[in-house]
Parts: structure tokens; C-alpha cells; sequence
């Protein structure tokens, strides 16, 4: 049974709450940093004077939690679910097709956009909903990532596994992987810059390096992880990054992370459209940095992004453009 929500917004009801629903979060936000600046001071001040609350400082951390109490009231009060408050997540119920599903928001995002099933979180909000109308559930693997498996005790044929090439099973690359659990243990137990870097990681880098032919590379566990990381850590407040309208999940994750992190500015252009393109990257201006970030072999059809160096229209204008290949 769906449970029952105080109200049902469509996308247009839950844009207009945002400018209320920023200065609602913004404000709780301040009363949750002041809570937490004064907690760790409140356990010896309580012990001292059990009697009377805290005093002064325990009657200042209880207006505190009091008003965060209030804003978070006042955005139940609207029909919202709040879900994260550090994030800003906010949830709004809403019918699509039926049946009840959430909207989703959370700064610094301009306006509501996506939607996820009630039972999915946060890791599914996603431009991929919002362009093929599919919710999602965990489905659970009962084998290997082979072309036909199990999935929820039915025998079908995988065509959505990242297993392209067979090397999951591949019986070489498993007894490397055996020899390398006997030399090196199951895991690196730190992260890479403190003491996980080890003797195989800098093989490995300098063997990618001499294939690309470039001077270093670097490696990280997922390509989901290299793609967060690029933008965030190389991009400034003067830089701008250009995505394809149908990049994968995870550099339209990564522009978000950046984009919070370095506000750096962001344009979309047309599916493989060249032209559109070219007209963004002289829009651009003098921008320090123009980042073009695009799928090499988009995943959901397959198309092979056009990357031959003589059709990519960069600039003549002496400003540096970074062109990133997922």
C-alpha cells in the first residue's frame, strides 16, 4: 500500500515553492551549524548542572534545536519530505502514470527536474529518468556477469552489464587477480595519498601513460570516480565546461559536484552537434578554461561521439580548451 502524502504536486506547484523552500533551508542551516558548534561544549556543562538545564548555554542550545525544529516544521507543512538537510534534498509527491512517485530538488540545482520511485534514494536522480520515463529497482545478480545469468531466479540474456570484453571471467585476468590478493592482501587499508599507493599502482600508471603517450596518468577504481574528479579539482570560478546533451549519469553528477565546489559556469549542447558546439565555445568568450566533456561511445545507444581532431571545432583564439573523453 502507497502511503498517504498531505498533498500531490505537479512539476509546476513544486518550481514555484523553491524561492520559500531555499530561505526555509537556508535558515535551518544556521541553526544546525550553530547546534553542532555547541554540542561538543554541552556534555560537561550538563554534568556540572543537571539541575538546571545547562544554565545560560544550555538554554541557548535548546532555542536552537527549538527553531531547527520549527523551519523543518514549516517545510513538512508545505507537503515536502525533507530527506537530507545538509544536502538540501527535498522530496515532493507527485502521480506520474497512476501511480505515486517523488519529485526531487536540492540546491544548487535552479529547478525540479527529476523524479525517483518512493523505495529509491538520492543515487538515482538522474537525467536518465527524466529522458526515458523508467523507474528502477535493485535487481539482485545470482552469478557472474556473464551474456546470460540469473537476476532474481530467472535465466536472461545481460545487456546491460559493463562487462563488454568477457574480462570479469576471463581466466587469465582471475589468476592475476589470485596472485595479486597472496602478494598483496585484500585491500590497500588507507587512501592512495596517505599510504594505499602501491608498488602495482605506479606500474600500472606508467604502462597507461606509455599507451596514450603522455607524461603521467592516474588511475582510480571506477570510471564514475575519474569523472567526478576531473572537473572539481581543475576548474575555477573563470573556467567553463560544455557537456553533451546525453552524457552519462556521471559527468552530469560531476558538473553538479563542480559547479558546488568551484562555481564554475556550465552549457549543454545538442546531442553531437558540432555546430552547437562551436557556437557555445564562442559564447564562451574569454573564459580562462573551456572544458568539452563528452561520452566517447554513448551508453544507452551506442553512438560513437565524433572525436576526429580535424572536425572538432576548437577556437583559434589562443584560450585553452580541454577536451575530456569518458
Amino acid at each position: 500500500m502507497e502511503p498517504a502524502f498531505q498533498r500531490l504536486f505537479t512539476v509546476e506547484e513544486a518550481n514555484a515553492l523553491l524561492p520559500n523552500l531555499r530561505k526555509i533551508l537556508d535558515e535551518a542551516a544556521l541553526h544546525r551549524d550553530a547546534l553542532r558548534e555547541k554540542a561538543p561544549h554541552m556534555e560537561p556543562i550538563l554534568r556540572a548542572a543537571p539541575g538546571n538545564g545547562g544554565g545560560k548555554a544550555g538554554s541557548e542550545y535548546g532555542v536552537e534545536a527549538y527553531n531547527l525544529y520549527l523551519a523543518i516544521g514549516r517545510i513538512s507543512e508545505l507537503g515536502v519530505v525533507l530527506k537530507d538537510l545538509d544536502m538540501g534534498l527535498l522530496d515532493f509527491p507527485h502521480e506520474r502514470g497512476g501511480r505515486i512517485v517523488f519529485l526531487c530538488w536540492h540546491p544548487p540545482e535552479e529547478r525540479v527536474e527529476y523524479w525517483h520511485d518512493l523505495d529509491a534514494g538520492f543515487g538515482v536522480h538522474f537525467a536518465f529518468f527524466a529522458r526515458t520515463d523508467r523507474a528502477t529497482r535493485l535487481r539482485i545478480l545470482e552469478g557472474e556477469q556473464r551474456p546470460t545469468t540469473s537476476f532474481d531466479g530467472r535465466q536472461v540474456v545481460n545487456l546491460s552489464s559493463n562487462n563488454y570484453l568477457g574480462l570479469c571471467n576471463e581466466p587469465e585476468i582471475i589468476t592475476a587477480g589470485q596472485a595479486g590478493l597472496e602478494r598483496y592482501g585484500a585491500g590497500t587499508a588507507s587512501v592512495r595519498f596517505i599510504c594505499g599507493t602501491y608498488t602495482v599502482h605506479r606500474a600500472l600508471e606508467a604502462a597507461c601513460a606509455r599507451l596514450v603517450g603522455t607524461g603521467a596518468s592516474l588511475s582510480f577504481v571506477s570510471a564514475w570516480n575519474a569523472n567526478e574528479a576531473i572537473p572539481a579539482t581543475t576548474l575555477t570560478d573563470q573556467d567553463l565546461i560544455i557537456s553533451d546533451q546525453l552524457n552519462h549519469a556521471s559527468i552530469i553528477d560531476a558538473i553538479r559536484l563542480a559547479k558546488a565546489i568551484t562555481k564554475c559556469h556550465s552549457a549543454v549542447y545538442q546531442h553531437a552537434d558540432l555546430t552547437d558546439l562551436e557556437s557555445k565555445l564562442k559564447a564562451a568568450g574569454d573564459r580562462r578554461v573551456k572544458m568539452v566533456v563528452t561520452d566517447g561511445v554513448f551508453s544507452m545507444d551506442g553512438y560513437v561521439a565524433p572525436l576526429d581532431n580535424h572536425s572538432l571545432p576548437f577556437p583559434k583564439d589562443g584560450l585553452p580548451v580541454v577536451l575530456v573523453r569518458n
